[in-house]
């Protein structure tokens, strides 16, 4: 039966849900990682020091509420809601163990956003990897961005590779054998240990994800047959999930501490009904603002003329599109190097086409990336670049970081045409205009 605990705890997390509905839709639609999170979360986090309580949590919520409503970032909304659920955990049962960092970063769209635009990058390094650790025993090997060749069969390193496809699915398998094992043996770990379990964690991923490239490709296992799939499912139990169990294990029982005795300090009622007074207030005004006072978009800029013959319209978000019966271009406003910009390899997935033969494409001495988009029987060809007017690159580390340095205003440039040829003469004709 449930106590005052339980009902007074569960009504302030529905109360404030529903305030932040507006933002909660878009991320939840699809997110089984979130779901699987929330599924485990008593198995994740659990009461380290009873009848002691802290303000640090409600502090951090106001602090990333505030963050939310002066940049307008969605992930400091969920957090400073995660904030608040952790606040209120501690205020009613006792401080937490030392998890809730990480889970609060599994649950938000943190995840989403490094695994879909830095997994690119990831993907060409092990498709070239594993291309030159082939090449000692099979000669007629070639490699041309994610997709390596061999006696005429194309093998990708797709954006669905159980490798990368499941590294947050693995960091929330790594919480749960931590908290398991920390409980079975009656031993915290130090924080230290956690962030050395992620890490060699991380390793694990991409080794097991080399492994399972080589291991497909040598057994001619096709994409979308039943041998690829039970490739990569046992590359990832093997290679990742099972040396994990045992080592964390083994970590927790050698270095493992006994739970330090804490004194019982419990926050006033009156500090803890003002800090919770001021989250949800805070987040109410954030969802009020989300819902009823968009923020103004920003507005791509283009040479009139540059590209004849096309329709110009701009959208809602600031992009601004062109297009004709040959191509299609996407030229999409800058944004500060905090934010998700909108990747092709996120918006074309968006809206049903997958990602095939995934490449580097130097035009004009411009770096770019390139791709098959597929969908169904319909095949298009796309590449993007960013490009703040006197710099051009492809990479999303470079124009974040000279961003921060104040040399920013990086517009995403998309160009999607029917076959390659188009793809190149258009690339370059808008290269020499906007030169």
């Amino acid at each position: 039966m449930l106590n005052s605990k339980y009902i007074f705890t569960g009504g302030c997390l529905v109360i404030t849900g529903l305030m932040g509905f507006p933002i909660w839709q878009e991320y939840l639609q699809g997110n089984l990682l979130f779901l699987f999170t929330i599924l485990l979360t008593p198995y994740i986090l659990y009461v380290r020091h009873p009848d002691t309580s802290s303000p640090q949590y409600a502090l951090l919520g106001l602090l990333a509420a505030l963050g939310h409503y002066v940049l307008g970032l969605n992930v400091l909304f969920l957090m400073s809601y995660l904030c608040l659920a952790l606040f209120l955990v501690e205020w009613q049962w006792g401080k937490l163990n030392n998890l809730t960092l990480y889970w609060i970063f599994l649950l938000s769209p943190l995840t989403i956003f490094f695994f879909s635009v830095f997994s690119f990058p990831i993907r060409l390094e092990l498709s070239n990897l594993a291309a030159y650790l082939l090449s000692f025993v099979q000669s007629d090997i070639v490699c041309q961005g994610n997709i390596i060749t061999i006696q005429g069969d194309e093998f990708s390193v797709d954006h669905a590779c159980m490798g990368l496809k499941m590294v947050g699915y693995s960091y929330l398998a790594f919480l749960v054998f931590i908290t398991h094992f920390e409980r079975k043996l009656s031993q915290q770990l130090d924080k230290k240990w956690i962030v050395l379990i992620l890490s060699l964690g991380s390793i694990q991923i991409l080794l097991a994800n080399l492994i399972r490239i080589i291991t497909i490709i040598i057994a001619g296992a096709m994409p979308e047959t039943t041998a690829h799939e039970v490739i990569g499912l046992s590359s990832w139990i093997g290679y990742v999930i099972f040396p994990s169990y045992f080592f964390i294990q083994w970590l927790t029982k050698h270095y493992g501490q006994l739970p330090s005795p804490r004194r019982t300090k419990v926050l006033p009622p009156i500090c803890a009904y003002s800090l919770l007074f001021a989250l949800v207030i805070s987040i109410g005004i954030n969802s009020y603002n989300k819902q009823y006072q968009p923020a103004q978009a920003p507005v791509a800029a283009y040479k009139q003329n540059c590209i004849p013959n096309v329709e110009q319209q701009t959208n809602m978000d600031g992009i601004l599109q062109l297009k004709n019966d040959e191509i299609l271009i996407y030229i999409k406003p800058s944004c500060p190097p905090y934010r998700a910009d909108h990747a092709p390899n996120i918006c074309w997935k968006g809206s049903g086409y997958a990602f095939r033969k995934e490449a580097v494409l130097i035009v004009n001495d411009i770096p770019m990336l390139c791709a098959e988009l597929h969908k169904g029987d319909a095949v298009l060809y796309t590449a993007w670049w960013y490009d703040n007017g006197l710099h051009q690159t492809n990479s999303q580390l470079e124009w974040r970081w000279n961003s921060l340095k104040g040399n920013g205003n990086y517009q995403l440039i998309n160009i999607t045409a029917n076959n390659s040829a188009t793809l190149k003469t258009y690339i370059q004709q808008f290269i020499s205009c906007n030169q």
